[in-house]
């Protein structure tokens, strides 16, 4: 039963990655990778081995040791569209009869890099002017998040009107 569990969350974290959901994508490879989850063995022994190399290969997105590199570069390419490959999409593409273009990336990766900056980088250089390497570092930084926010109004998934309806009729 937990090892359905595991497959069934893993199969939920790849259709983030095709629908290129990066934020919930992030959430559930966590979430795997968490110590109280990966430590029972048991029950992923019984997850197939189709799966494990789905997960294997949804956490080489987010290897912590090159600060992230890949998943920015993933991240990057996708958003902008430049060189994208469709092939993983044609799957996809039977379920909702197109190709996503937006993207919901994870935030929390660029909120660092700005957090990370404004702490290690002077405001004012040692000449007390204004430190205007720092300010282009942190245009850089939104202008990213304003043109993930601009790929998002591409982000079009067709209704689910039973989904829909489950969502709201569930007490909170």
């Amino acid at each position: 039963s937990r090892g359905m569990c595991i497959s069934k969350w893993i199969d939920i974290a790849h259709h983030c990655r095709l629908l290129k959901n990066f934020s919930s994508l992030k959430a559930i490879v966590f979430g795997l990778q968490s110590s109280s989850v990966f430590r029972i063995s048991k029950s992923w022994s019984t997850v197939s081995n189709e799966r494990l190399s789905i997960f294997k290969e949804l956490n080489e997105l987010f290897p912590s040791d090159s600060n992230f590199q890949l998943f920015r570069d993933v991240v990057n390419k996708e958003a902008t569209g430049k060189r994208v490959d469709v092939s993983p999409y044609k799957k996809l593409r039977q379920y909702h009869g197109t190709v996503v273009i937006g993207i919901v990336p994870y935030l929390g990766t660029f909120l660092t890099d700005l957090t990370m900056l404004h702490n290690a980088v002077p405001d004012k250089c040692k000449d007390g002017l204004i430190n205007f390497e720092k300010r282009r570092q942190e245009f850089e930084i939104l202008a990213k998040i304003s043109l993930f926010q601009t790929a998002c109004t591409n982000y079009n998934i067709p209704s689910n009107p039973s989904l829909r309806h489950w969502i709201y009729s569930t007490p909170l």
